[in-house]
């Protein structure tokens, strides 16, 4: 809009000088003409000052990490009047990152009509991205003045999916010496326990003489056999912990840790295993779900998405102080730093638990702090795939039994 006005002064400059200089009608014609565009932009920009409308629109809301995810912002003009240009400037943060960058976008928008202005910014990173609409403001005809652009939906937000990356491991390691009162069964597979019964079905070859269900054979006269429930081990409990971390390194390692845990709860997922999850929701104070389906899954993952990484007390040590009567035959903790508050956590809760550490990071030593019989998984930022892989061989160094 300056360079608008030097050059409006500049040309009314030549104009008067010739006006003076050659005393033509012409010439005063069009410096009277001149002298009056700034009198029509100011009415310009008066009769459109209520009359554009901006919003931002997302057009996915789900998108994978490494993708170009995609908004736009739509500008109506309800005016008349042509507007040559809508400025907009949208700030994109990222919530577990703590990084906030803005980007730009201009587009021209008729009289009486809507304009489309897309936009891209690619997923480098998992997690929550909230983009909002920090200036709108569109240049009047003739350019000399410009009007605020009311704002509706100012705001929208995008969650980045991790990557899936095969953990090979088996999680879950069958442990008779915690002490679970609470049992339960499968409702998708039969089992051996004779306390719970799953179905009833017609009788296949090589089924057994004690599993025949005598009663229903007489009433329907065909041989019919029981199906015995399978017990399942909701006792697992998934921790994340995600601590601060410099900002040259915090990005790479905390999508290595969202993607680790969201890789070890596909793999409790797919062997149909229930677990609960257990995070920070502010300082001191945990929480946890319970997940049995990829829906419930999929709420956690939101809530994990929305963590402000943090200092001093390890997720361990609040979770046991929020849920002291909890007991776990597995404990799994995702974290990018192993503190000595972690280690007397899990002391305190493990309960003759088995305990795995994924550790995020470069570092591979195994911590110190760490119990002897806990197993212990180095988790490398540039080395998700290989490092999980591996952990697929991995077993306790020591027997822990209490």
């Amino acid at each position: 809009m300056i360079w608008n006005w030097i050059c409006y002064l500049l040309v009314m400059g030549a104009i008067g000088f010739s006006t003076v200089m050659f005393a033509e009608r012409f010439f005063v014609i069009i410096f009277v003409l001149g002298l009056a565009l700034p009198v029509a932009g100011l009415v310009c920009m008066l009769l459109m000052r209520r009359k554009i409308l901006a919003s931002l629109h997302a057009d996915e809301t789900n998108v994978q990490s490494g993708a170009v995810f995609a908004f736009h912002i739509s500008v109506t003009n309800y005016s008349i009047l042509p507007c040559a240009c809508v400025y907009t400037e949208i700030a994109i943060q990222d919530i577990l990152g703590d990084v906030t960058e803005d980007i730009v976008g201009m587009t021209a928008v008729a009289g009486k009509s809507v304009s489309r202005m897309p936009l891209t910014v690619s997923s480098l990173h998992c997690g929550r991205v909230g983009l909002t609409i920090r200036k709108v403001v569109a240049s009047v005809p003739f350019g000399f003045f410009r009007v605020k652009v009311r704002v509706e939906s100012p705001t929208a937000e995008f969650l980045i999916y991790p990557p899936v990356v095969d953990a090979g491991l088996t999680l879950v390691r069958p442990n008779p010496y915690a002490y679970i009162a609470e049992e339960e069964y499968s409702k998708t597979r039969p089992g051996d326990d004779p306390s719970e019964l799953f179905g009833v079905r017609e009788y296949r070859p090589g089924d057994r003489p004690n599993r025949i269900h005598w009663g229903l054979t007489a009433a329907r006269d065909e041989t019919m056999v029981k199906e015995l429930g399978l017990p399942i081990d909701t006792s697992v409990l998934l921790l994340t912990d995600i601590c601060t971390l410099p900002a040259g390194e915090a990005a790479k390692q905390y999508d290595a840790l969202m993607t680790t845990v969201a890789s070890v709860a596909r793999r409790l997922l797919r062997d149909h295993q229930i677990f609960y999850v257990g995070w920070m929701t502010e300082p001191d104070k945990a929480w946890h779900m319970r997940v049995a389906e990829e829906e419930e899954w999929d709420a956690v993952l939101i809530q994990l998405f929305g963590i402000r990484p943090y200092e001093g007390t390890s997720v361990v040590q609040a979770y046991g102080g929020c849920f002291a009567d909890e007991r776990y035959r597995n404990i799994l903790l995702v974290t990018n730093r192993f503190t000595k508050e972690a280690a007397d956590g899990i002391a305190a809760m493990r309960a003759d638990a088995n305990v795995t550490v994924f550790g995020i990071g470069e570092n591979t030593t195994r911590p110190e702090n760490l119990s002897p019989g806990d197993r212990f998984v180095p988790v490398r930022p540039k080395h998700l795939s290989e490092d999980l892989g591996i952990a697929a061989d991995s077993t306790f160094e020591t027997e822990y039994v209490g």
